[in-house]
């Protein structure tokens, strides 16, 4: 069953492939979404790169950022599936150039994106291995202004990216290692509970946190 279900998946992608220039920003958001999570080894290189390209062809105007961090981020998966970016840099020239376009998009307006669009435009340049010093300062600055929108997965995977990528931003470190209080609120189990964390659960200060991430995060 599951070699039918995979080629019915491939006959899917060629498909795809073939109708790339016809796809919207959402279509192609959605696409890159499903295939990376699927989580298929050594396969889906053809599919990364035409997605890649379709999206640098629609561009920023017609990519909102949204689209355009869950297409890396899926792009970003597939190929490190698929060996295009498993341990070093990826040099497929549609993927270099969609990298290009997100950090651009990113050093020039980071408010644009979300507390998810930028962990995991983050986790997505590492991995790749296309990312530069402003871009990931970008993305550091606009964290620790808005940390408080961020959960607990997009903060680990945000903090993993910049240590791993060799940038600190002591904003953001400031900010993860701050405590936190969360209220809960339990039916019937007495007087509320009062919780005191760190959102960044000491990874800020260089704590372990090596497992990467894997999907992307909800919201």
């Amino acid at each position: 069953r599951r070699s039918v279900g995979l080629r019915a998946l491939k006959r899917l992608a060629r498909a795809a492939r073939r109708r790339m220039a016809a796809f919207n920003a959402q279509d192609l958001d959605s696409l890159a979404s499903a295939y990376a999570r699927l989580g298929l080894p050594r396969w889906g290189a053809k599919l990364a790169s035409a997605i890649a390209a379709a999206a640098v062809a629609l561009g920023t105007k017609r990519c909102t950022p949204r689209h355009l961090a869950n297409v890396l981020w899926g792009v970003a998966k597939l190929s490190s599936s698929c060996r295009l970016a498993r341990g070093s840099v990826a040099t497929e020239p549609s993927v270099v150039s969609l990298c290009e376009m997100a950090g651009g998009a990113i050093a020039s307006d980071a408010a644009a994106f979300n507390a998810r669009d930028l962990s995991n435009a983050a986790w997505s340049l590492l991995t790749l291995g296309l990312f530069d010093r402003p871009t990931m300062l970008a993305i550091a600055a606009r964290a620790a202004a808005t940390l408080d929108s961020f959960n607990a997965q997009e903060t680990s995977k945000l903090l993993y990216a910049m240590r791993k990528s060799g940038v600190h931003c002591a904003a953001l470190e400031e900010a993860a290692s701050r405590p936190r209080e969360q209220r809960l609120e339990l039916p019937l189990a007495g007087p509320p509970i009062l919780l005191t964390h760190m959102l960044g659960g000491g990874r800020a200060k260089g704590g372990r946190e090596e497992t990467g991430a894997t999907a992307a995060t909800g919201g």
